[in-house]
């Protein structure tokens, strides 16, 4: 009881061009989806192979078809309802929620949940902080992109993807935060990281009009 009426109160609070967003997003991300699944049954090992390689181990199945990954407050409330979308449309979601300290085997289970989805939507704002722990995923997601196709929609709520690949505004002021704590290789890895992220086509909030 006490689940829906959460629910009840969290769409209430969505207006109604955060609404076209998330139908957005949601067509976007069953896009992808579908283009994944059938990308997978083209590269599957036909039968006849299957059985005379006995000892080869097949590829896990993916436990989920959305990784949603967001660091801080701002996007939270629109993220929870873009999940509670996704799941009425029938994707098997998984809220990755980064802006909160978390213990090492923590990190580990959502890295993992990470690897077994098939894809993953990745949040940027203009005021929230994009943490280490944040980027480091960041890195994993598009290795796996690299090696395994994982999909990436990377998603600008009241951010232009040119502001993040250019690391403006809040981006800037991070970046020098941490040159002082870390290695210039290391910050140099978490900025070309963003850049690539945000050179991918996604979908951003200002551009909200398109998609009603």
């Amino acid at each position: 009881m006490y689940l829906l009426e959460k629910e009840r109160f969290l769409v209430s609070m969505i207006c109604d061009s955060e609404r076209s967003f998330i139908k957005a997003i949601v067509k976007e991300t069953k896009i992808k989806v579908i283009a994944h699944k059938k990308e997978e049954g083209n590269t599957a090992m036909p039968p006849s192979l299957t059985a005379i390689q006995p000892q080869q181990q097949s590829p896990e199945e993916p436990n989920h078809d959305v990784f949603l990954h967001f660091g801080g407050k701002k996007v939270h409330r629109f993220v929870d309802s873009l999940s509670k979308a996704l799941m009425d449309a029938g994707f098997r979601t998984f809220l990755g929620r980064s802006d909160i300290r978390r213990e090492e085997n923590s990190n580990l289970h959502l890295e993992n949940a990470m690897r077994r989805s098939r894809s993953s939507v990745i949040f940027f704002s203009d005021i929230d902080t994009y943490s280490t722990w944040c980027l480091d995923l960041l890195l994993k997601i598009l290795q796996e992109k690299r090696m395994r196709g994982h999909v990436v929609l990377p998603v600008f709520y009241d951010v232009t993807p040119s502001e993040t690949r250019m690391q403006k505004g809040h981006f800037d002021y991070d970046f020098e935060t941490y040159s002082r704590w870390f290695e210039e290789e290391k910050v140099e890895t978490w900025r070309a990281a963003l850049r690539e992220v945000a050179a991918i086509s996604g979908l951003h909030s200002q551009n909200v009009a398109e998609y009603r």
